[in-house]
């Protein structure tokens, strides 16, 4: 049974309860599921708490679970497994006293109505707390001992770790670290409105410390703040957006005039940035989520941008075009894995499968193929991802380019990363930006 709703707006845990068991159980995306609920001021930081925690930590906290569950649970009781989940979570990584941790979650058995999980839910959450207390090694020396399994010491899934070992074999350990720390707060300056240095001045007015980027509109801030409460967010000053993706601009030239697709383009940070830089283009943003895509207007008018021409429709298909004007530059930020951006989206690494990237490659392909018959002669078309990959990433584009005697990769060069064989790969940093993929493809008839 469920907890009633007025416990639940009551209990920030009861929250992180709900949250996880639908990304456990495959229901439900972490982005969706937090934006689905109404969290008040107070609760909110301590239900992002336990949930980012949790998916962060996920199969560390999982072996640690399994080596004192002496019953396997049904699958009816995953919020008895989401409660265990939790009290690890307090117990390894927060500061909650192990009598406040243990107590607060079996006093949820009770508010989920399975009184028989309390003592089960006592006794595992004891022999964690004691062994936390007895254990000061470190999961790398574990590991060396062979006392982990490579997912539980470096917590994402084996198919993962094998990927991400193979493409890059001496980064490997840095990216699976860097991947289970927190995503810096990035900030895009509308350089239409203000200057970075300007806006600097009203962070530290407000006593709000930061650092600047090598992009020239990026600012990181040291700490998470609601960007809405943030000085001149109402006015337009500023978005939020990481530092790879706003590295879009460095790729981009585009005189007055020019119509441009962004392709995919919800949320719709890329199509926001280039008006921001290019005011005086002929913007169409297509996607085929037309909910994630609704916001779009809104944020045109809150940071003072012409509104492009929003249509709701399936890139691999044409019944959205006009079927009279090409495009002189497309941008395609494809779907993919999210690879690169699991520091900010920790459920990935329970969402995603490894025969998900295969689809997504064919799907990528599939895009590419068909947006390029929309692409003018002369034209440019810029393949993105926040994949690290290379089956997402470069083997894709090599796909692509075969047999094409019209399609030239343009070289790319950006601040940081390294240069692929048909693009530019960054890596997620840390305190830094995500790991972004970038490829640029000239349409010309020599």
């Amino acid at each position: 049974m469920k907890p009633n709703k007025q416990q639940a707006k009551a209990n920030p845990r009861l929250l992180a309860i709900t949250t996880l068991k639908k990304i456990i159980t495959r229901k439900n995306s972490l982005d969706r599921q937090l934006h689905a609920q109404t969290l008040s001021e107070d609760i909110r930081p301590l239900v992002y708490e336990l949930v980012y925690g949790v998916l962060r930590y996920y199969y560390s906290l999982d072996s640690l679970l399994q080596k004192y569950m002496h019953t396997k649970l049904r699958k009816k009781d995953t919020d008895i497994y989401c409660i265990l989940l939790i009290g690890a979570y307090q117990l390894k990584y927060m500061r909650t006293p192990a009598y406040a941790a243990v107590n607060e979650c079996v006093a949820l058995s009770q508010s989920v109505k399975k009184t028989w999980a309390k003592p089960m839910v006592n006794a595992i959450l004891r022999n964690i707390s004691r062994e936390a207390q007895d254990n000061n090694q470190d999961r790398q020396e574990l590991q060396e001992l062979q006392e982990f399994s490579e997912p539980a010491c470096f917590d994402h899934p084996q198919w993962m770790i094998d990927h991400i070992k193979a493409a890059y074999p001496l980064q490997w350990r840095e990216i699976l670290k860097i991947n289970n720390t927190r995503a810096p707060l990035t900030l895009r300056v509308n350089l239409r409105l203000n200057a970075r240095k300007m806006y600097q001045t009203l962070l530290a007015k407000a006593e709000i410390e930061a650092q600047p980027c090598s992009i020239n509109s990026a600012i990181n801030l040291k700490a998470a703040i609601e960007t809405k409460t943030l000085p001149g967010w109402q006015e337009g000053l500023i978005s939020a957006q990481d530092e790879g993706a706003q590295q879009l601009s460095e790729l981009v030239s585009l005189p007055p005039g020019t119509r441009v697709l962004d392709a995919c383009a919800a949320p719709g940070g890329k199509s926001l940035l280039l008006l921001e830089q290019n005011p005086e283009i002929i913007l169409t943003s297509l996607d085929i989520d037309a909910e994630r895509l609704s916001h779009l207007s809104e944020e045109t008018q809150r940071l003072g941008l012409p509104t492009p021409n929003i249509i709701s429709g399936d890139a691999t298909q044409l019944d959205w075009w006009d079927n009279k004007h090409a495009f002189d530059y497309i941008i395609l930020d494809a779907p993919c894995s999210g690879s690169g951006t699991i520091r900010r989206h920790p459920d990935i690494k329970l969402l995603k499968l490894e025969e998900d990237i295969q689809k997504f490659a064919v799907l990528q392909l599939q895009l590419l193929e068909n947006l390029w018959s929309v692409l003018t002669e002369g034209g440019t078309l810029l393949y993105a991802t926040c994949s690290i990959l290379p089956e997402e990433n470069d083997l894709v584009i090599e796909r692509f380019l075969a047999g094409k005697l019209e399609a030239h990769l343009l070289p790319v060069k950006l601040h940081s990363g390294k240069k692929t064989k048909c693009g530019y790969q960054l890596l997620p940093q840390q305190d830094g930006h995500d790991g972004f993929y970038f490829s640029l493809i000239s349409k010309q008839n020599l």
